[in-house]
């Protein structure tokens, strides 16, 4: 039998309280990498989700004009406008032959 009962009980708590710290350490763990693995399973999807829409982007900034087409543009905006003063030039003297011209008939048939 036991002989120190006190001594054999203090054992035994000792060995039950060491198994609750080992049990709720492991508990603890456990959960603690389920959390962990739900938390980065989330991000995954999250960085997936940009992984596809940033291949979208790089997709249409293909056929995106470049800095050649600009500038090529930029020159034929220039060739209009200037087409489009010269027109103007050439309108104002038509205009001003046209008044010279409306004021000359004017004048012979207030003449008469």
């Amino acid at each position: 039998m036991i002989e120190n009962y006190s001594e054999a009980r203090f054992w035994l708590d000792v060995a039950v309280l060491t198994g609750v710290i080992a049990n709720t350490a492991y508990t603890w763990l456990a959960n603690r990498s389920k959390v962990n693995k739900a938390a980065i399973e989330q991000v995954g999807h999250r960085v997936g989700g940009l992984e596809r829409r940033i291949g979208e982007l790089e997709a249409d900034v293909r056929h995106l004009p470049g800095r050649g087409d600009v500038d090529d543009l930029h020159e034929r905006i220039t060739g209009v406008s200037n087409q489009m003063g010269e027109m103007r030039g050439e309108l104002h003297g038509i205009n001003r032959t046209l008044s010279l011209i409306h004021q000359s008939l004017l004048d012979e048939r207030n003449s008469k």
